[in-house]
């Protein structure tokens, strides 16, 4: 009988340790259908479609419900502590405006954010975005996705 209720006991153990192990294994793997990071344009830009942004600090939110993701770029309202940016908590900011474009999976996470973009008259024409920390990248006019919307002043 002794034996009997240490196997048990062993048994259960086991079994909530593996539910346990998956339970966080798929919590790791879980995207989120909405992702937010500041980003900085440090002059005018343009993305292919003709939405044009003034330079600043933006928060930038990617809606990932389909295969064509909209991004959403909010103003950053920021402070300044002993001269260097200090960004407001992600989820305020004055909407700017709003860009179709592809979420690209990569292989392993960005370790900086970076802009790719091409001088085009006096403002950078962005193709492509990289947020550090995530494991992909933001195509921007790729495949006609060339529909945005911009708030007018």
């Amino acid at each position: 009988m002794k034996m009997q209720g240490r196997r048990l006991f062993v048994e259960l153990t086991v079994a909530i340790f593996v539910t346990a192990c998956l339970g966080f294994a798929t919590s790791e793997t879980h995207k989120p259908s909405r992702r937010e990071t500041t980003v900085t344009f440090a002059t005018t830009t343009m993305f292919k479609n003709g939405t044009t942004l003034p330079a600043g600090n933006y928060r930038m939110e990617v809606s990932q419900s389909s295969t064509t993701s909209e991004v959403k770029f909010y103003k950053e309202h920021n402070s300044r502590v002993d001269s260097q940016y200090v960004p407001e908590d992600l989820g305020g900011g004055k909407f700017m405006a709003s860009v179709p474009a592809e979420v690209v999976a990569q292989s392993k996470k960005n370790a900086a954010t970076k802009i790719e973009s091409v001088t085009r008259g006096n403002a950078q024409l962005v193709t492509t975005i990289r947020p550090v920390g995530w494991d992909e990248e933001i195509v921007f006019g790729q495949s006609g996705k060339d529909r945005s919307t911009a708030k007018r002043n």
